[in-house]
């Protein structure tokens, strides 16, 4: 399979209809590990949603917007996998640039084993 062994977060996972679970779909049909996030109260949705995937990931809470979910998130990621070998949505910036802890998932993506 294309994806074998590869480490994958998916984002913005709302409902069996949603781009994202497509995504998360083939990925996971591909051979690839998922975790999902979402925020707030669309966490609930995203946790009956994932349970409809081939395979039941985990889901994690996480605002884009959130420097703190954000790190979190790594640090969730970075014990659990180590790294990251891709994901979807956009990378959290503000008009200074990327949030200092924002840039935490960026790292570990870019620190995986090539």
């Amino acid at each position: 399979m294309l994806l074998e062994g590869k480490k994958l977060l998916i984002t913005g996972v709302l409902t069996p209809q949603s781009i994202a679970f497509a995504a998360a779909k083939s990925v996971q049909e591909q051979g690839a590990e998922i975790v999902l996030t979402n925020f707030g109260r669309t966490v609930s949705l995203t946790q009956k949603t994932a349970k409809r995937l081939p395979t039941t990931p985990d889901v994690l809470e996480m605002d884009a917007n959130s420097d703190e979910q954000i790190a979190a998130v790594c640090v969730e990621l970075r014990r659990r996998w180590g790294r990251l070998d891709g994901g979807d949505g956009p990378q959290p910036v503000d008009r200074r640039g990327p949030a200092p802890d924002a840039i935490c998932i960026s790292r570990l993506y870019h620190s995986r084993p090539r």
